[in-house]
């Protein structure tokens, strides 16, 4: 009877050359890189060639693993800055969208008001009210949700919607009414049972 134990797999070092299959997701599953349709990729740890998070990742992984690894924002593409920042010109958004039904800037009166907006701005391609307002910054969306809310809503709202995470989630602030709440459990289970269905 032999006593022998099976060599050790190597494992990843830091510097150790790659051969490997790699699928990049969005959350919502659909693929932005995958490379198990073709040739794998071949790449060196530690020369930027992937994201630092993964490469932290592999580290000490045998050969032959297979691994899901899941980063926040900040892990995959650094910390969030400004600066890097692109404005899109709406004539270009128009182009490559030409069924998307959206104005540029505007005053948030002239957006919800249809009436006002076709005595003010005759060219506008919306239609109705607008249904989705971006904001410059966080604080400028916090504040107009929670006055719209509260002057135009009845004080009844859905939301905020938290989007982006990997999972249904969502937050509710501690002025939510029981309404809000089961408006948003809702939603959340709704959100869940999709997921569940096109997983």
């Amino acid at each position: 009877m032999s006593t022998d134990t099976p060599p050790t797999p190597p494992t990843v070092q830091a510097g150790s050359f790659l051969t490997l299959h790699y699928r990049l997701a969005r959350p919502d599953g659909a693929d932005l890189v995958n490379t198990f349709n073709e040739s794998p990729a071949t790449l060196s740890l530690g020369s930027g060639e992937l994201a630092p998070g993964i490469e932290a990742r592999l580290l000490g992984m045998p050969e032959g693993s297979r691994v899901t690894i899941e980063l926040a924002p900040e892990e995959a593409f650094g910390p969030r800055n400004p600066d890097m920042l692109q404005r899109v010109s709406l004539a270009l958004l128009r182009e490559r969208e030409p069924d998307l039904e959206v104005d540029g800037e505007m005053q948030g009166d002239t957006a919800v008001d249809p009436v006002l907006r076709a005595s003010l701005m005759v060219d506008s391609a919306l239609t109705g009210e607008a249904n989705l307002l971006v904001f410059p910054n966080l604080d400028a969306a916090n504040i107009s949700y929670n006055l719209l809310k509260a002057t135009a809503g009845n004080n009844i709202a859905i939301g905020p919607i938290l989007l982006g995470a990997a999972k249904p989630v969502h937050i509710l602030t501690a002025s939510s009414t029981v309404r809000r709440i089961v408006n948003m459990t809702a939603l959340t289970v709704a959100e869940a049972n999709a997921q569940s269905i096109g997983a």
